[in-house]
């Protein structure tokens, strides 16, 4: 899970691993554009990706500043939020 990996309890989940190369390479993973990549492979990545980002952004938040956080990344509370709630916030 990609939170078990920003809490350094896991290796990167595989989706996100491929977000990493992708970045790193300026590449996709297959062959071809967008439209050549699978779907759901390009879904899962960018879940991955932006549950990465969001849960990162959080962790570097002081605990005392937290309610002018949220107020500043309302999506990215909205994600930190479900995480939270799922109780898988590690």
């Amino acid at each position: 899970m990609v939170v078990d990996y920003v809490n350094e309890k896991s290796p990167p989940p595989d989706e996100l691993e491929l977000v990493f190369q992708c970045e790193r390479y300026h590449s996709l993973p297959y062959a071809g554009g967008i439209m050549d990549q699978p779907h759901n492979l390009m879904i899962n990545m960018n879940i991955a990706s932006n549950v990465y980002f969001a849960w990162s952004e959080w962790k570097k938040c002081d605990p005392k500043d937290t309610g002018e956080w949220i107020k500043r990344n309302p999506k990215l509370w909205h994600i930190c939020d479900d995480i939270i709630k799922s109780g898988k916030n590690g």
